[in-house]
């Protein structure tokens, strides 16, 4: 194994620190990560003593130099270098050259502790050959053009899939020559999730609004056949909320429990009625619709308001969060708009409540409308 040419490296850095590294893989072609694996063979040896000696030999030519080009040399530049890793967080530096191969890497660890699979090196070998595959144009242009560039990547670490900010950039020699591309690299992958959930929520309160306005723009049908209309709303409110049931419920003239007047089962596209809840088997649930806006169950089996439903109701039917909205009308509670999410629990999001509730004053509306309808006729 490269045992010995891997000790070529360290060699090298005691003699020019970072940039004496650059250099010894820029002239053998092999770079540290490669120095490892590499066999100790008489030519690769040789190649590494010759690269050295040369590496010395400038090294002694910059300390003789004026002091402008010895200011220019080390080990400013890795000091500053390592101060910068070290100052950011989840930071990389990769050399490529004009091939677009990695010499050298570095990283500020907290990349390998969070993305890490054990094996040393793991990330910042997986992201150097990632950006030498896809950014391989790019690192050659620069060695063109000589001018920085700056974008955003998406690669695979094992299980993660993570967002690196890539700025690419030209090292010149003391001719103003470019001899490598310096690739300096940031975790990006919570900023974008982040902007990534904005746009998310911002596509789904459009979705709400649009949905509720052209449901509000049919109001005259709506109330010209309120059994349509509630097939209508529960359709709306399972698709939209993506919820396997949707569920509109009234209260008989006593009082004494809801009767479902409208079932919607999305998988099915299925509607039925007839259900009939007691108000005296579920008193937790009954008092909550009176007390709260929207009763946001995000753990049905365990909210104090719904767990009353755990084994009669929401077991059998692999219901696990329950969104439920309370319908009034002329200040009387007269029933309930449930949207039942059937699979992992889920937390209900405030847009999400809002287009419930939305949902449940169509329905008042609807329901309003039939009242006074059937006491003028």
């Amino acid at each position: 194994m490269g045992d010995r040419l891997a000790s070529f490296y360290e060699q090298a850095e005691s003699v020019g620190g970072l940039d004496a590294k650059i250099r010894l893989a820029l002239l053998t072609r092999i770079p540290s990560t490669r120095a490892l694996v590499e066999p100790d063979s008489p030519q690769n040896v040789s190649r590494f003593e010759t690269a050295l000696t040369e590496i010395r030999r400038e090294a002694e030519k910059r300390k003789t130099a004026s002091t402008t080009t010895a200011t220019r040399a080390l080990p400013g530049n890795e000091e500053l270098l390592w101060g910068v890793l070290s100052s950011l967080h989840d930071a990389m530096v990769a050399v490529f050259d004009q091939d677009a191969r990695c010499m050298l890497a570095w990283d500020s660890r907290s990349l390998e502790a969070r993305y890490g699979n054990g094996k040393s090196g793991f990330v910042r070998e997986t992201i150097a050959r990632h950006i030498a595959d896809q950014r391989g144009r790019d690192i050659r242009r620069t060695f063109e053009v000589g001018r920085a560039t700056e974008s955003e990547m998406a690669v695979a670490l094992g299980a993660h899939e993570v967002w690196i900010s890539v700025a690419l950039s030209p090292i010149h020699d003391d001719k103003g020559r470019v001899t490598s591309v310096a690739a300096f690299i940031s975790d990006v992958t919570e900023r974008r999730r982040a902007a990534l959930a904005l746009e998310k929520n911002a596509e789904r309160l459009r979705t709400h609004n649009r949905v509720f306005v052209e449901l509000m723009s049919q109001r005259t049908a709506l109330f010209s056949d309120p059994m349509a209309a509630f097939r209508r709303l529960t359709e709306a409110a399972a698709q939209t909320l993506d919820v396997a049931r949707a569920s509109i419920w009234f209260y008989d003239d006593a009082k004494s429990g809801i009767t479902c007047i409208d079932l919607f089962e999305k998988e099915l596209d299925k509607h039925s009625d007839g259900v009939v809840l007691a108000a005296k088997d579920f008193p937790a649930y009954f008092a909550g619709l009176l007390e709260e806006r929207t009763i946001a169950a995000d753990d049905a089996h365990k909210h104090p308001m719904t767990c009353e439903f755990s084994e009669v109701y929401l077991k059998p039917l692999g219901i696990n969060s329950m969104l439920d909205v309370p319908i009034w009308v002329d200040g009387q509670m007269v029933g309930v708009v449930c949207h039942e999410h059937v699979g992992a629990a889920r937390a209900w999001t405030p847009d999400e409540e809002n287009f419930a509730y939305l949902m449940g004053s169509i329905a008042a509306l609807v329901r309003a409308h039939q009242r006074q309808s059937s006491a003028s006729s």
